[in-house]
C-alpha cells in the first residue's frame, strides 16, 4: 500500500478475498460476496469413524439382547400329553382288558 492511499483514508489492513478477490475490510473475517473465510482458520472435522463404529456395535449388542429376551419370553412350552379318560362299567366277575386301571372307590383313588 502506498503512503498516498494510507493518507486518503483507505484501510491499511484490507485484503483481497482468497476465493473471489473482493476487497475485505481490516476487521472482516468472512467475505460478504462469496462467504469464504478470509482470516478465519476452519478447524478440521474430528475423527468420526470410531464413534460411529462403537455406536453401531453397541446397537447390535443391544438388539441381540433384545432378540434373545424376546425369544426367551415368547417360547411356548410343549403341549402336555393328553390323557383320555373313559368310564366303563363292567359286569360283576368280568376282568378288565389288559392295560386298563380299575378304581373301586373314586374318592380315595390317587391322582395321577
Amino acid at each position: 500500500m502506498t503512503w498516498a492511499a494510507r493518507d486518503a483514508g483507505a484501510d491499511p489492513w484490507s485484503i483481497a478475498c482468497p476465493r473471489c478477490g473482493a476487497t475485505l475490510a481490516g476487521d472482516q473475517d468472512w467475505c460478504m460476496s462469496c462467504g469464504a473465510p478470509a482470516r478465519t482458520v476452519i478447524a478440521p472435522t474430528p475423527r468420526w469413524r470410531r464413534p460411529v463404529v462403537a455406536l453401531a456395535a453397541l446397537a447390535l449388542v443391544a438388539l441381540g439382547g433384545l432378540a434373545a429376551a424376546f425369544v426367551a419370553l415368547t417360547a411356548d412350552d410343549p403341549t402336555p400329553a393328553r390323557t383320555l379318560t373313559r368310564t366303563t362299567t363292567l359286569a360283576p366277575g368280568v376282568a378288565p382288558p389288559p392295560g386298563v386301571k380299575t378304581v373301586t372307590d373314586p374318592t380315595t383313588a390317587p391322582v395321577p
